[in-house]
């Protein structure tokens, strides 16, 4: 998730299309490694999950949709077909700039343990790192693409949307998840077309609450399993 604690977010600038430079790996594999607070769903059975922190914009459900039982002339199958062939065109668009962004900030992340073993994910801080992304403009987004190996935020979505309806799974043996969110201080002004777009194309809740308070840290935790929809208590 991604926390944001200030007087305002410029949220709407106009979008440039600047490709990456040195100057901006340099500063922003730093920011990345920042950002990136790595998501370990962890589901235990039984615990009741709860969120009280308001709800700006709820994750949107999964479009993913289902391989169907009918016979490959259905209208549902050629749907399906449709779908899968546009979800894979994106998770390709996608595969050079996630791979070439782990080389970059792994090391930045996981130099210095000291012996300790630290764990991380590289998707899960690509797409953090891509929702900063929707909420800045002008150079400073472009230079948030250029680490991302992408010049347009419209290419962006789609490449996040397809690599996280690629790894979903909720078919009632198994649930697999990139559970993300972005929280937001009770006194942070925000648009909220920007906020619906996160959640759309991110498939990403936003939150507002209390930063730093005890009450907003346990919804911050509640909120990383319940991010995981479909998934219920057994």
């Amino acid at each position: 998730e991604i926390n944001y604690k200030r007087e305002e977010l410029e949220l709407d600038a106009k979008e440039n299309k600047k490709r990456r430079t040195p100057k901006a790996i340099k500063w922003l594999g730093g920011i990345a490694a920042a950002l990136a607070i790595i998501i370990l769903v962890n589901n235990m059975p039984g615990i009741p999950l709860l969120v009280t922190a308001k709800t700006v914009s709820a994750a949107s459900d999964s479009r993913k949709l289902p391989r169907p039982k009918g016979g490959i002339d259905s209208a549902e199958y050629e749907e399906w077909r449709a779908q899968l062939s546009a979800r894979q065109t994106g998770v390709e668009s996608a595969r050079l700039p996630i791979a070439e962004f782990s080389e970059l900030i792994s090391e930045e992340v996981l130099y210095g343990t000291d012996g300790e073993n630290r764990v991380w994910s590289p998707i899960n801080a690509y797409i953090a790192l891509a929702m900063t992304a929707e909420l800045t403009g002008g150079e400073t987004r472009a230079d948030v693409l250029g680490v991302l190996g992408i010049n347009s935020i419209e290419v962006l979505r789609k490449n996040i949307s397809a690599v996280w309806e690629e790894i979903y799974e909720n078919n009632g043996k198994e649930i697999s998840v990139l559970a993300n969110s972005l929280w937001l201080d009770k006194d942070v002004k925000y648009v909220k077309e920007t906020m619906d777009a996160i959640s759309h194309h991110y498939y990403a809740s936003v939150f507002k609450g209390d930063l730093g308070s005890e009450r907003t840290n346990k919804d911050i935790s509640n909120g990383r399993s319940q991010a995981c929809r479909g998934y219920r208590p057994g």
